[in-house]
Order: C-alpha cells, then structure tokens, then sequence
C-alpha cells in the first residue's frame, strides 16, 4: 500500500508542522479548517500533546518578580498556563529572579499538581479545585480522562489503561523540573493512587474523535496487529528502517512514525507522517533516520555515532489509539570511542574513601576509581579544661568536615613567680625570709636569707668613740687625717675652746694641761708624716680622669653616632636617650665612642621617642637589653621595629598608640612585657614569639589590646597549646590564629 510522505515538511520543524498538516486533513475531511471535533477524551487528550509537547517543560520564562511562580500562586494568576519552553525550571524551592525559567500555575496548583489540572479543564472544561469533594477511591474504575493523585506527592491524567497498569499525561517526570511526557517511559499500578477524580460531563466529552494523535504514549498493542520489520544500509552515522504492521481486519490509519532511542534507553529521534490511504488492513512505513528523523528537543536533524547500539519502535494509530511494534535494536558500523563523563557517586570522608563513577553518554559504558579519604581538618582547638599551675589541662579540637572531636592535654602552665618580697629581714645572728607569690594562682613560697654573722656593734661603733677614747686616742685622729689632713692643726684648738678636758677630767685629769702640746707631740716625731702619706689616697681624683676611665654616672653625651646619651655605668654603659636630630628612620648602636673610651647601648629611655610623628623604622641594637616606658609611646607613623638579640625587658606602654606598626618579633631574650606595651596598635597582624620562656615570663595587663582581633601568632612548637592558653589568659585577642614556628 502506498503512502504519501510528508516528511519534506515536517523534518526539523516537528510538533509545529504537524499541528498544520493535522488541521489541513481535517479540512479535507470535513469540508473546511476548523478546530478539532468535538467529543472524544482520548482525541481531545491526543490534541494537547501539540499543546504541550512531549520533552517540553511546563514553564516560563520571569520577565517581572511578579510573575515568578510565587507571586503567580499568591496572586491566582493563571496566566502563564498556556506556556511551555524547552528548559528546565531555574528553582522548585525558592523565588526565581528575572530573566531565568519558573514553573506555571493553575487552579491552585504548580508544576505536576497544576499541570495535571490544566490537561483535565482543557478536556473536559471543569476545575479540579471545585471538584475534590467527589474524590473517589474505588480504584478498579479508574478510565482515561481521570485526574489521579499519589501521595508521593504527585498527579497525572490516565491516558489509557491496561489491567491495573495506567500511563499518564505528566509533569515533573523523575524528578526533572516539570518535564512533560505523554506516558511514553513509566507506568503506574492503579492501587498506588491514592485518589482520583472523575470529570461529571465525561460522557457528554466522550464520544470518538478523528483528531489524528501525535506519538510518544506507550498503551498495550490491542494483540490484533502483526510487525515485520528489517534495516538496512547500515553505516557508522545512518541506517535505514522498514515495517510492515497488519491487522486481521481494515482500518483507517491515522498516523504512523517511529521513535529511536539510544543504547540507554533515552529517545534521540522521533519519525512520522498522515498517510493518505483509504481503509486497508496493512501498512510499510520506512524511514532514513538522518534524512527523516528529527530531534525530538531541538528539531534538527540527527547524525548517529560509530560503533554504537541503537533501538527502535515503530508505531501505528488507529481508531484514535497508539498501536506500537515491539523494541528492537541495530548497531552502527565502526569503532565506537567513549566519551565519558565523571560524577561522585560516594563522597569520601575524613576516613573513608569515596567513588568517581565515569560513565560514557553514548553507550552507557562505566568504570570507577576510589576517591582518597580527605582526612580530618581540625581547627584550632577549644580550651575544654584550662590547664592550671600544677595541673593538666584539655583542649578539643573539632572536624570542620565530618565534626569528630580529638582531646590532648595542655602541659601545666608553672608557677610564674614575682621577684619576690623580704617579709623577714635577716639579721646577723638570723635567719630573715623572703616571699614569692605566683602571678597566676597567688600561690606562695619562701626562701631563706642566711643571717649576715657580723656583730651588731661594727656598724654602730662610730657612736661610742669617747667612751673608748682612752684606750684609742692614738689612733682616732690617725684614722681621721686621711680625709681630714689638711684642716686637723685647726681642729685642735676647738677641743680646748670648750674645755672638754674638764668635762673628762676623772680618767685624763694628769694630762689635761698638756693637751695643748698633745697636738705638738705627734709633730714633733716626724714618723707621723706617715700618717699623712694617707694624703695620697687622693689619688681617688685620677678615676674622674676621663682620658682613662670614662665618664661618670649620670653624664650627658651629645650628637654622637645621631643620638644623644646618659651613662649608666661609668666608663661601661650609656642609655639611648634621643635622636641628635630628626630623622624617619633610627638605629641605635651596639656602642658608642667618645672621649677614648667605648660604651655599650644597654637601654633605650623612657619617652626617647614619644608622640615622635616622624619616625617609620628603628632598628634596636645587639646590646640593647632594656626599652623605657613609653620609649616609642604615639610613634604614629612608626611601621616597622626590629628588636636586638638580647632585649629582656619592654616597659610599660612601650608601643602605645603605634597605629601603623605591622609585625611584633619578639626576641628568645625577652622576659618582661610591659602593661599596655603594643596596647592600641591596631594594624599588628602578626606577632612571633620565639620562646615559650617569654610566655611564662611577665606580661603586665594589657599588653595586646587593641590589636587585630584575628592576628596570627606564631609561637613554638614545644608547648604550644600550653602557650595558647597562656597567651589568651593574659590578653591575647580570643580570636588569635596561632601557628607552631
């Protein structure tokens, strides 16, 4: 039997060319163009299917935030329920913006919900929101036309049933964002519905219909009609399908075509036509699939792969049903090359491994490799138990990812003792005390200072001299002319002015008149001119000498190595006491030398370079151990300080205010940290400190406020968690990064 083709039309054009080609047969057939006929469930359901074609979504795109489905739900606007577009929604879960794809609605319903009772008020005219009160459960009666509903939740409209088996007109199809498809790959037992409607004018609607169905539902062959089928010229890209479908009794075929699909089972193609023949009990059908198929999404051609599986269904409709041939299968020529795809199909954890799947999108084709476990990322640990002088302590720390947690101990921190207070002054005959308290727990402990052993009259014999003025008289004046030389002929006579040899007279009665030649006696005998050799212990003026042993304590030294200076130990040490002149950047030296004598820099002063706004560097030298209160104090411009090796002590408010100052490095040397010492340096990011001595050392109130709240502190890897709890008890920012050296 003959047919005549169509295809030329129809090829890349698709649903739309066939809404034409219907309506022009129509036409022949009943005299004029007018809409489908009237009457019939499954041909008014078969005429929505160019409605809304199949692969289609039931969806539009946002042109307006009102008409996102949100707004369309809140608003009851149904205007967007005649649209469908070829992409999936953008959201099923949240407010879609402008621009992208959202789901439509209708009579109170989205996506398969409002799909559903759209296809049933498009057949029979009816709302399904007005009729849920004629619910109905006696399953068995469920027909074509139904408006069904699961408590997945889900909904559809039976486009026909066979047995308990029912296919549906739906949306949302396995999940895709509402996805249409007319019944063509799943089917629904009819007791897992847990409700259904049916229309009341559904007689009225029903009654037969010659709208000429479009393919892609999937009802039963009737069991009447016999399918031969070969292909042929089979190459890499194309082949060549044949059919025959014959019955035991004449019809008049309505539509035939057939749908390809690849070795996956997805439908690739789609092929049809309206044959012209009158009423016969067979008909061939065969297509060049890259020269009549079309894409069932797109609409243009297809080319086949090499080497690949394809199947293929033939289908024929008559008396307003789909009648398909079975599914069979031919493979391209060539080699086929995979083309695969990856996707994690069971992610790792901290601790297990997990699985990439590649999978071909050809042929299906897959393999897998193991994912390595990503091991735990823990973070930098909560004190759960602080560690106290004397005892351990825990900190936890948690898995960012899978949220295990791992305890350690935190060493005891130690006492931290003060210098110590003398709360027992030790005597010559015993023992005194001396007290240290621990600046953490207030914890005491004492130790013993040894009696000194020296008599108590040594140190105040100088108060009884006239009482044992006799038996020493020789020697009293002798011990007083060394520093009294000079003036001891004048000191003789005062004694005489006020007679104090009455006053003496019991024991030195015999002698009180020659008292006057006492003085002449020890002149008399040369030898006392001895005694006044102790006249060159003046010789103490050479020391003053500064050609030979430097200047002494408290000497100003000025403009010298562009700094000026103050000794602290005479010939030995200066203090850094300012810059000779203004300058941004300062570095005090290890020593100095002035006058033939060299000094150690062993201190910088309190205040040397307070509120200074010039200063951006200092380097501090290696002999340096001591910086002043408030030695760099409102230095607002000062950025970087390099300290020397061996700074022990940073004084109070040191770094006060030094606003821009970036890096702390804080030498092994260093023990004592000032109160409010980087106080207020609020651009420090980072502060290193090399030794856990200076942890346990002192660092008075306040020493880091005021600096960045998440600065990264480097400290050592011994003792580190010890060092952070530390560190945070004596004003470390609570959100300090710390990292092991």
């Amino acid at each position: 039997m003959e047919k005549t083709v169509v295809k030329s039309l129809q090829k890349g054009y698709g649903r739309i060319w066939k809404a034409v080609i219907s309506a022009f047969f129509l036409a022949m057939l009943c005299g004029s163009i007018t809409t489908f006929a009237a009457g019939g469930v499954s041909a008014k359901l078969n005429s929505l299917k160019s409605k809304f074609p199949d692969q289609s979504f039931w969806n539009h795109r946002v042109t307006a935030v009102s008409n996102n489905a949100d707004n369309l739900v809140r608003n009851w606007d149904e205007s967007y329920a005649e649209s469908f577009t070829y992409e999936p929604c953008y959201t099923h879960s949240s407010e879609a913006p402008v621009g992208v794809i959202d789901c439509n609605y209708f009579d109170g319903g989205v996506q398969c919900e409002g799909y559903a009772r759209k296809i049933f008020y498009d057949v029979f005219g009816q709302r399904i929101s007005g009729l849920l009160g004629s619910a109905r459960y006696d399953k068995s009666n469920i027909m074509a036309g139904d408006y069904v509903h699961f408590n997945y939740p889900h909904a559809g409209v039976v486009l026909s049933r066979s047995g308990d088996t029912i296919y549906l007109a739906e949306c949302n199809f396995k999940g895709y964002n509402c996805w249409i498809r007319w019944g063509n790959y799943t089917s629904y037992n009819v007791y897992d519905v847990e409700f259904f409607i049916h229309a009341p004018n559904y007689d009225a609607v029903d009654g037969g219909s010659s709208t000429p169905p479009s393919p892609g539902q999937t009802p039963p062959p009737s069991g009447q009609d016999v399918w031969t089928t070969e292909v042929k010229n089979i190459t890499e890209t194309n082949a060549f399908v044949t059919a025959r479908i014959t019955r035991t009794s004449a019809v008049q075929f309505q539509w035939v075509g057939c749908n390809f699909f690849d070795s996956k089972g997805t439908m690739i193609a789609q092929a049809g036509e309206y044959p012209t023949s009158a009423s016969t009990p067979y008909m061939d059908i065969w297509y060049d699939i890259t020269a009549d198929a079309w894409d069932p999404v797109s609409r243009g051609s297809i080319s086949l792969k090499p080497g690949l599986e394809y199947k293929y269904q033939f289908y024929a409709t008559y008396d307003g049903v789909d009648h398909f041939s079975p599914m069979y299968s031919f493979k391209t020529a060539g080699t086929h090359t995979h083309a695969y795809t990856s996707e994690i199909t069971k992610n790792a954890t901290c601790t297990e491994s997990g699985t990439r799947t590649y999978t071909c999108t050809d042929c299906g084709n897959s393999y897998t490799e193991s994912i390595s476990a990503t091991g735990h990322a823990w973070d930098e640990g909560t004190v759960t138990q602080p560690a106290t002088c004397t005892e351990e302590g825990v900190i936890t720390y948690v898995c960012s990812k899978c949220g295990e947690e791992s305890a350690s101990d935190i060493p005891a921190v130690g006492h931290m003792w003060d210098d110590g207070v003398v709360t027992k002054a030790a005597t010559a005959l015993e023992d005194g005390i001396i007290t240290y308290t621990c600046g953490i727990c207030d914890t005491t402990r004492t130790e013993v200072i040894r009696a000194t052993g020296e008599a108590p009259e040594p140190p105040q014999g100088p108060d009884s001299p006239q009482e044992s003025e006799p038996p020493q008289e020789p020697d009293v004046p002798q011990e007083s002319e060394p520093p009294q030389g000079p003036d001891s002929p004048q000191e003789s006579e005062p004694p005489q002015e006020p007679d104090v040899p009455q006053e003496s007279e019991p024991p030195q009665g015999p002698d009180s008149p020659q008292e006057p030649e006492t003085p002449e006696e020890p002149d008399s005998p040369q030898e006392s001119e001895t005694p006044q050799e102790p006249d060159v212990p003046q010789e103490p003026e050479t020391p003053q000498t500064p050609e030979t042993s430097g200047l002494p304590v408290g000497s100003l030294i000025g403009n010298v190595s562009g700094g000026n200076f103050k000794v602290t130990a005479a010939g030995k040490n200066v203090e850094f006491t300012g810059l000779a002149e203004p300058k941004a950047t300062a570095v005090i030296p290890d020593v100095i030398e002035t006058g033939g004598v060299t000094y150690k820099v062993t201190s910088v002063a309190s205040g040397a370079f307070e509120n200074n706004k010039g200063i951006t560097k200092v380097t501090i030298g290696k002999n340096v151990q001591k910086i002043g209160s408030k030695a760099f104090s409102g230095c607002t411009k000062l950025k970087t300080v390099i300290f020397g090796a061996k700074v022990k002590t940073i004084g109070k408010k040191a770094f006060y205010k030094c606003k821009v100052l970036k890096k702390i490095v804080l030498p092994a040397s260093v023990r004592t940290i000032g109160a409010q010492a980087f106080s207020k340096c609020a651009k420090v990011k980072n502060v290193e400190i090399k030794s856990y001595a200076t942890v346990t050392g002192t660092i008075g109130k306040q020493a880091f406020s005021g600096i960045y709240k998440k600065v990264a502190v480097k400290i050592p890897k011994k003792n580190f968690a010890a060092s952070k709890v530390i560190l945070a008890m004596k004003g470390m920012p609570a959100k300090a990064v710390y990292r092991k050296l």
